[in-house]
């Protein structure tokens, strides 16, 4: 049997828990479901201080960026004049 008939025999539900659409699904119920509630908190603080993190980054990427235009700008305007 392949993938889809597999997961239709055993009802309709692989053993990630999903419904064999290819995407794994957390279980639900039991402590694997208690933990992920648990630290649902801590992850979203963890995600928030990366994207702020990176916010900066990027800021600092496109200030360089910015500056290094303008320098080739004024050295051609002078080559020009």
């Amino acid at each position: 049997m392949q993938g889809q008939e597999r997961c239709a025999a055993r009802g309709g539900v692989n053993r990630a828990g999903g419904t064999g659409n290819g995407r794994r699904e957390w279980p639900r119920g039991g402590r694997l479901a208690q933990a992920r509630d648990r630290c649902a908190p801590q992850r979203l603080k963890a995600l928030e201080d990366e994207n702020a993190r990176l916010k900066k980054v990027v800021a600092d990427l496109t200030l360089d960026r910015e500056m290094l235009q303008d320098v080739i700008r004024r050295k051609l305007v002078c080559q020009w004049a």
